[in-house]
C-alpha cells in the first residue's frame, strides 16, 4: 500500500511541476501571491540570468515592449546578467535560500519572492517581484 502511495504523491508532484512549466512566463496565472508557482518562475528568471539565455529572459516582456524597445531591454538584461553571474561566480557560495511573500504581509497584487545567497564572507539578497495585472494574470517586475 506504501508503494501506491508514493507512486501517487510522486505523480501528483510531477503532474504540478508540469503544469507550472506549462504557465507562461509572461502573463501566467496564479490564484493568489503565495503559490509556489513564484518561487519556479524566479528560479527560471535567475538561471536565465546567470547563463545569459536571452530567449528565455525575453520571455518574461510582452512581446510588443520586446519589439518597441530592444535596445533599452537589451541595455537592462546586460546589467541584470552582469550582477547575477558576478554573484552566481564568486568564491565561497555556501547556500542559497529562497523565501516566498507571505499573505496578509505583501498587498495582494504584489508577490515577492526573497533568494539569499550567503558566502564564506557575508550574504546578499535578491528578489524577484511579480504584480498581478488587470487582467487577473501576473508579470514579473523587472
Amino acid at each position: 500500500m506504501s508503494g501506491l502511495y508514493r507512486k501517487i504523491v510522486c505523480l501528483f508532484l510531477f503532474s504540478s511541476s508540469l503544469a507550472m512549466a506549462s504557465e507562461p512566463n509572461f502573463q501566467f496565472h496564479a490564484q493568489d501571491n503565495s503559490q509556489e508557482i513564484f518561487v519556479e518562475k524566479c528560479k527560471v528568471w535567475l538561471l536565465a540570468l546567470e547563463q545569459n539565455d536571452r530567449e528565455q529572459l525575453l520571455g518574461f516582456f510582452d512581446p510588443q515592449v520586446v519589439k518597441q524597445h530592444s535596445q533599452a531591454l537589451e541595455a537592462l538584461l546586460d546589467d541584470m546578467v552582469s550582477r547575477q553571474q558576478r554573484i552566481t561566480s564568486t568564491a565561497g557560495l555556501v547556500s542559497r535560500q529562497v523565501a516566498l511573500s507571505k499573505p496578509g504581509v505583501t498587498a495582494e497584487h504584489i508577490a515577492n519572492v526573497n533568494v539569499d545567497y550567503t558566502f564564506e564572507n557575508g550574504h546578499i539578497g535578491i528578489s524577484c517581484g511579480f504584480e498581478r495585472k488587470d487582467s487577473g494574470n501576473w508579470q514579473l517586475i523587472p
